[in-house]
């Protein structure tokens, strides 16, 4: 049996107004506690997905809002999950 773990990338989106996305990865505050935060960068997501054995890792991508019709937003969210 194979195992497929998705990146967190679709969290960026459900999560946005919790979210910063930057170069260096997604900056997530808690719903729960505004003072606290978690950085998810691009090389831990590839690592927590090894970690757990994953047999298909998808890599962690900018993810547009799919009601989004900001043609720059497209484009920066393209090369960014390139450098990613």
């Amino acid at each position: 049996r194979n195992l497929l773990t998705d990146s967190g990338g679709f969290q960026m989106v459900s999560l946005l107004k919790f979210a910063e996305i930057t170069e260096e990865g997604v900056q997530f505050q808690s719903p729960y506690n505004p003072d606290e935060t978690m950085l998810l960068r691009p090389e831990d997501s590839i690592r927590h997905q090894n970690n757990i054995g994953s047999d298909i890792i998808m890599a962690l991508d900018d993810v547009v809002s799919s009601v989004t019709d900001d043609d720059e937003r497209f484009t920066v969210a393209t090369y960014r999950t390139l450098r990613w």
